[in-house]
């Protein structure tokens, strides 16, 4: 009885093993070019709210221009973010102290805290630019 009982429990356990082993991830790729100016973004990242807040974001890196993210469904408000390392200031009033860097922002708040842009994600791969201006 106990040997039959056993079987039972390892079948269940190779059921939910091999189930949770063949399910993609829900959602669709999205990728593109970020332009700034008509020039490609250097470097930056983007984000992929959810507009319901439903679902968790998706984030990507940009480099030379370029970015591919895995993003759940569903419609996406879209941040860009570009960090501009403007020099380093001292941690504490100190000597010694650790320096960091000092950064600004170089896109304009219309594109990341203040964000205009929209995606609706279907779940495909979708090629998706976004030709951004400085002013």
């Amino acid at each position: 009885m106990f040997a039959s009982a056993a079987r039972v429990v390892v079948a269940i356990l190779v059921t939910v093993v091999l189930a949770g082993c063949s399910s993609k991830p829900a959602g669709g790729t999205v990728k593109g070019k970020v332009t700034l100016d008509g020039q490609p973004l250097a470097t930056g990242q983007i984000l992929f709210v959810a507009v319901d807040q439903s679902v968790p974001s998706a984030e990507a890196t940009v480099t030379a221009g370029q970015f591919e993210a895995l993003v759940p469904p569903g419609e996406k408000r879209v941040e860009v973010r570009a960090p501009k390392v403007t020099g380093k200031k001292k941690m504490y009033d100190t000597p010694d102290s650790p320096t960091v860097d000092t950064v600004v922002e170089l896109l304009p708040a219309k594109y990341n805290v203040s964000s205009e842009l929209k995606l609706t994600v279907d779940g495909s791969v979708q090629e998706q630019n976004f030709d951004l201006q400085s002013k």
